[in-house]
């Protein structure tokens, strides 16, 4: 678990959510920039990371930097495809994942339990 993020209020907590976001998407607040507030938790679930964000409203841009070329990513898969023992590699690799004990929906359910929990606490 990594500990929760306090961003504040005001146009410095809405510029310190966007540079810890810039990855995934920019963040424009629906109402006046004084107004945003913010706060994040973050638990990791195996190799998954889920956030529990909660902010004044917001909307989620995605940019260009977010958006993958749908030519890139056909060459990738035909490079993989082409090259059959790193696909079955792959391939096996992805199952043993997908089924690895702590991915089972038994215990991603107790994950998400105390994850709601502890964002039940703090409201």
């Amino acid at each position: 678990m990594i500990p929760r993020v306090e961003y504040g209020t005001g146009r410095a907590a809405l510029e310190l959510q966007r540079e810890h976001s810039r990855e995934m998407c920019d963040i424009e607040p629906l109402g006046p920039v004084e107004h945003f507030g913010a706060d994040c938790e973050v638990a990791e679930v195996g190799s998954t990371v889920f956030f529990v964000s909660r902010s004044t409203p917001v909307a989620y841009a995605r940019r260009p930097v977010h958006v993958v070329d749908p030519a890139d990513v056909a060459r990738a898969l035909e490079e993989l495809y082409g090259d059959r023992p790193r696909l079955e590699a792959l391939q096996a690799a992805a199952f043993r994942r997908a089924t690895a004990p702590e991915l089972s929906w038994s215990e991603i359910a107790k994950r998400f339990l105390a994850v709601f929990g502890r964002a039940r606490e703090s409201c």
